[in-house]
């Protein structure tokens, strides 16, 4: 029995060095330009955003640099007037940086992608569009409300904590933004940022330091799991048959 627990011993460990490989191998290939989100889709124009008015969707926990706000407006057909976009740090309000579209932006549907220069990380920020006129503008996105945007049993996904206000009065919905960089990175590479995010939503008692336990524990304690349930097996098979004595005659 030592050599089979040796050999399923070979093979677990071979199992999970090909997995690991595998895993590293993707998630250094896989790139993106994202570092944060609200997490909704442009589906309907949400804040709508008359001259001089200005949207602005908050907050956002910034743990990576950036330097382009994602966004996508219309203006039903008309001539697009200017923008100008601007990143404002949440706590003291002070302009950490900005971008402008020109007027006369054709309104076909694509996405507005606008350099607002280096933002560093750290701290919470909200985002900004002012309309400069002439035409009104509608910034998409998407509601929690009826029948869109609800999760099981009702409850709407932790991104709701994030809000839209045009001139300082909240909207219904949230606008669909993104925060990206010009360089690109590898899924591998933000991995220590990834933990940092997930442990925003968190009880006061877990930390980055737990994901980072799990993640151990999902790539060491799984198979040496797996290697216990395999040797108590065959333990339990090579165990010898218990001695059976007669019964002991009757007086």
């Amino acid at each position: 029995m030592d050599r089979r627990r040796r050999t399923a011993g070979i093979a677990i460990a071979a199992v999970v060095v090909i997995g690991l490989a595998a895993l590293l191998i993707a998630a250094a290939g896989d790139t993106t330009t994202r570092v944060a989100g609200v997490g909704v889709s442009p589906v309907y124009p949400v804040a709508p955003v008359p001259a001089g008015s200005e949207a602005c969707q908050q907050s956002f926990g910034i743990t990576e640099e950036f330097d382009h706000v994602h966004f996508n407006i219309g203006t039903f057909g008309k001539p697009g007037p200017g923008l100008t976009v601007s990143v404002n740090d949440e706590k003291t309000g002070a302009q950490l940086g900005w971008g402008r579209v020109t007027p006369g932006w054709v309104d076909n549907g694509s996405a507005q992608d606008v350099d607002v220069g280096a933002i560093p990380s750290g701290g919470r920020v909200s985002v900004c569009i002012r309309n400069e006129g002439p035409v009104k503008a509608f910034v998409y996105g998407d509601y929690y409300h009826g029948a869109f945007g609800k999760g099981p049993l009702g409850v709407t996904p932790t991104n709701s904590t994030n809000a839209g206000l045009v001139d300082g009065q909240l909207l219904e919905g949230d606008m669909a933004m993104e925060l990206n960089r010009s360089s690109p990175r590898s899924i591998l590479a933000r991995l220590p940022v990834v933990i940092q995010h997930a442990a925003a939503f968190r009880p006061p008692i877990v930390g980055p330091w737990t994901f980072w336990l799990l993640a151990v524990l999902m790539l060491v304690g799984a198979p040496l799991a797996l290697w216990a349930a395999l040797s108590r097996a065959g333990d339990a098979e090579c165990s010898p048959e218990p001695r059976r004595y007669p019964d002991s005659p009757r007086s």
